[in-house]
């Protein structure tokens, strides 16, 4: 049976995109899986929209193991913020999604709670 790479190591979107592919003629693999890799290995995400970045890491991931690639980006898009953080969501702020949390909500401070609209969006890429 075909392999097919999901990149990525999070414990949640992995059975996430599973659950969603299941009944597909592939054993799914996680970076976790592929000894090709290093545990810490990271891909860059230089672009500046989640296609861009999901196409970059399914590349990179692809051609480092040899395994058909699956990737995506996700971010968050306020509105009242023009969609920032975007991209940049992961580098929003440094430190841990807490801190990243009250940066958002500090610039939301003056922004009336009716007007705090935003959406999660993720992307994939497939190579």
């Amino acid at each position: 049976m075909k392999k097919l790479l999901i990149g990525t190591r999070s414990k949640g979107k992995f059975p996430e995109i599973v659950s969603k592919l299941s009944g597909l003629p592939f054993v799914f693999l996680n970076l976790n899986d592929v000894s090709e890799l290093p545990p810490d290995f990271e891909v860059e995400e230089p672009a500046l929209t989640f296609e861009g970045n999901a196409l970059i890491k399914a590349m990179t991931l692809g051609k480092k193991t040899g395994v058909l690639t699956l990737a995506e980006d996700a971010g968050l898009e306020v509105d009242a913020l023009g969609g920032r953080p975007g991209v940049f969501t992961a580098r929003y702020a440094p430190g841990t999604d807490e801190d990243r949390c009250r940066k958002l909500l500090d610039e939301l401070q003056h922004v009336p709670e009716e007007k705090r609209t935003a959406r999660f969006r993720a992307v994939n890429g497939i190579l």
